[in-house]
């Protein structure tokens, strides 16, 4: 036997003998399952909440199984009291987790049922449903504590060796051993003479008769002829984000899961997620979705923002225009007619940056220095007030059909206005990808009165480099058509938002009908 079958044959001590390896299959589901009367009942909110606040806003609960039932399917949602609804993206706290458990728990005594919280449903109001970084934010949140209501033990193949084994007998032991320094040491212990005997006997080998054969070898061959298989328990726990909206479109579902391995991985927390579809399930004793009951649970349950400014609704051909926004927008215009005579333009910008970037000969003093930072941050101060300006008047004019991405502009400017520093590039990450005005549905939530707010969180964040995408974009809507600007850009700025953002919860492919 050469030293490869030598090495093959050991192998099997540890499981590693090639093409026979088990794959993994964990016990999580590889759908979102939910009773159809669940999913009824969150559409059937989607408009209440529309009508009694008199807009589109997103709203959250969270999702409820049965201890009993072994599929894991959703059969009902509950909504905490107190639960803010808003026009941006909702924010879930780890004390809304805690009194979402208390008021289940309230629930099943009441009841006699036996619920458990799974997971979180919510809304995005009028827009497209999706997962952004604030959502990934609060699943993780969820997960958190729901992991805890569903994980199991999954034994996980263990490799006490890795690098390649070596035998020898020491002190009347077997003792198995690799190459690295981090590979573990098995030892078996050899039985007394008298015992080996005994055994050898027992199964027929030469009976009667003291056998001559060499302990230490025969139990090593033997050894060589069983495979060992080392496990170690790695608990998995998991649940589900939906995410739905006014539009009735079919919902956005991903499944997450926890691991943690007991032995090489304790405290140490894996997080990831996949995206998958909502299966609509036939069950007893199904939810209903009766709009009064709901109606008077929502106005109970859920507390919403003040409302803007302007709130005269009237219905046009196109699309639903708030009126008003004509007057307070021309109020702001006057007040910004030198910007609009003096947009600069892409050279204007690199002649800027050359001739702040170009020092004097005798050096650059500390009132220099500051003189210069004092400039840029005015110099892009005016970029993002220009930009605003532009934004503002692309905005009020979203009933033209020349205008298709208004309802995702006013997306991040609403985002933009409620998060204080985040920055443009990095809002249009949170806000997800470009998508276009749907017609007859988008209730436009911007008011000019914002704007300031907006233009400074966007100058807080914004990159210097005349180069940046950034910066290339506001110039390009400015001089340009901007719908191409927006088209062109927006995939850019989303990328290298993202990619600037700790990712909180790492997405995989679906498992492929593995699992649950």
């Amino acid at each position: 036997m050469d030293q490869k079958e030598q090495d093959d044959v050991l192998a099997l001590l540890q499981g590693k003998e090639k093409g026979d390896e088990e794959e993994e299959v964990l016990p999580v589901p590889t759908t979102v399952p939910m009773s159809k009367g669940t999913r009824e009942k969150a559409h059937t909110i989607c408009q209440i909440v529309k009508k009694v606040a008199g807009d589109s806003h997103e709203w959250f609960s969270f999702l409820l199984a049965s201890k009993a039932d072994p599929l894991f399917i959703a059969r009902d949602l509950l909504i905490v009291k107190g639960t803010k609804a808003e026009r941006g993206h909702v924010v879930v706290e780890g004390e809304h987790v805690a009194k979402a458990s208390a008021e289940v728990q309230e629930l099943n005594a009441l009841l006699g049922t036996d619920f458990y919280i799974i997971g979180w449903l919510h809304s995005h109001g009028g827009g497209p449903v999706g997962h952004s970084f604030f959502d990934d934010g609060n699943f993780v949140q969820v997960l958190n504590s729901v992991r805890l209501n569903t994980e199991q033990a999954v034994p996980t193949r263990l490799d006490l060796i890795e690098s390649r084994i070596t035998k020898h007998v020491e002190d009347g032991k077997i003792i198995l051993t690799g190459q690295d320094v981090e590979d573990a040491v098995i030892r078996y212990v050899l039985p007394k003479e008298e015992a080996f005997q005994a055994l050898l006997i027992k199964y027929g080998i030469e009976k009667g008769k003291r056998i001559a054969v060499e302990r230490e070898a025969f139990l090593a061959d033997v050894l060589e002829l069983v495979q060992l298989e080392t496990a170690e328990p790695k608990i998995v726990g998991f649940g589900y984000s939906v995410v739905v909206n006014d539009r009735g479109e079919e919902p956005y579902a991903l499944v997450g899961v926890v691991e943690e391995k007991v032995i090489t991985g304790k405290g140490t927390v894996k997080k990831y997620a996949y995206k998958t579809n909502v299966e609509p399930r036939e069950v007893e004793k199904d939810v209903t979705a009766d709009p009064q009951t709901l109606e008077a649970m929502v106005r109970e349950r859920i507390q919403f923002p003040p409302p803007t400014k302007s709130t005269i609704v009237v219905l046009s051909s196109r699309k639903r225009r708030r009126r008003g926004h004509g007057r307070w927008f021309g109020r702001w215009l006057g007040d910004s007619e030198s910007y609009k005579n003096g947009v600069m333009s892409p050279e204007d910008i690199e002649a800027h940056t050359h001739s702040n970037s170009s020092a004097p000969s005798g050096g650059t003093t500390t009132t220099q220095t500051r003189q210069k930072r004092s400039q840029d941050i005015l110099f892009l101060n005016e970029i993002a007030c220009i930009f605003a300006y532009h934004a503002a008047a692309y905005l009020t004019a979203f009933e033209s059909p020349a205008v298709r991405y208004s309802e995702y502009l006013d997306r991040v400017f609403e985002m933009l206005d409620q998060t204080h520093s985040k920055g443009l590039m990095e809002t249009i990450a949170h806000v997800g990808e470009l998508y276009s005005d749907e017609a007859g549905v988008f209730v436009p939530r911007f008011e000019p009165y914002k704007l300031k707010r907006i233009q400074d969180n966007i100058t807080d964040r914004l990159a210097g480099d005349p180069k940046h995408p950034e910066i290339r974009f506001m110039l390009a809507f400015i001089h340009g058509d901007k719908n191409a600007a927006l088209e062109q850009y927006i995939p850019i700025l989303y990328k290298l938002g993202r990619d600037k953002e700790v990712e909180p919860l790492a997405r995989i492919p679906p498992p492929e009908g593995k699992g649950k």
